[in-house]
């Protein structure tokens, strides 16, 4: 991950895509695969990447295929993630096809199916509460339908079934943003700074807040302290 990473920042897509690919074909579980997509989703979007993971979808068994389609949702292509969901996403939601459907209704969501979106992520949430994706996907339609406090809701459940991602964390954050308590979001951001060392997606969304609340100088000691977190995680793994 930290190749691809780096070779991204360069910029090297080439060497990037090489690796990446290679790592897709060895990845053991699909947490694993969707670790080394969320990298290229959060750095590259857009890229011509998308076209490769499309490739691979159609080839690839049920449970990778649910994993392409939510990288594919999340770079915006949501027709193809729809594409792909479908035909795994029965109805009415069963245990089995939760996570389909959770895809599917964030496809849909974004492509201003809003009610049909609801709906599957409502029964899905019924069956899981937990389920990460159709919360995050739930957030989001609150936010959009102006439903603050059910979005307030969904990310504090979110935050509690999965304290150690990031995502959890800056999506909270950004909910508490969204209904304009930027104290809380910040509080947020804060939490998850000291509570999941050295993540650099919350370090990015924390510098933003800081930045803009208190300044340049604030935002130095930050990156500071920022990068003594990532001294020590790589001190932990060679120990």
């Amino acid at each position: 991950e930290t190749v691809i990473e780096a070779a991204l920042r360069a910029p090297d897509l080439a060497t990037a895509r090489r690796v990446t690919l290679a790592s897709l074909e060895r990845a053991p579980t699909d947490l694993a695969a969707a670790r080394l997509l969320e990298i290229w989703a959060r750095l590259r979007p857009g890229s011509p990447f998308d076209a490769e993971v499309r490739r691979l979808a159609r080839q690839a068994a049920p449970a990778r295929k649910l994993v392409y389609a939510s990288y594919l949702n999340r770079v915006g292509d949501h027709r193809s993630a729809a594409d792909l969901a479908r035909p795994l996403a029965t109805l009415p939601v069963t245990a089995s096809s939760t996570d389909a459907n959770a895809v599917l209704a964030t496809a849909m969501l974004n492509l201003g199916q809003t009610g049909p979106a609801q709906e599957r992520l409502d029964q899905v949430l019924s069956l899981d509460p937990g389920h990460f994706n159709a919360l995050k996907a739930r957030i989001e339609l609150a936010l959009r339908l102006k439903q603050g406090q059910r979005a307030i809701k969904d990310a504090q459940r979110l935050v509690s079934v999965a304290p150690s991602r990031g995502e959890a964390w800056i999506t909270q954050a950004r909910v508490y943003s969204a209904v304009g308590n930027e104290r809380e979001a910040g509080r947020t951001l804060w939490n998850a700074f000291h509570q999941i060392s050295g993540d650099r997606n919350i370090y990015e969304a924390l510098r933003v807040y800081v930045l803009r609340s208190q300044g340049p100088e604030a935002a130095r000691r930050l990156a500071q302290e920022f990068a003594d977190q990532r001294d020590a995680e790589m001190t932990r793994e060679f120990v």
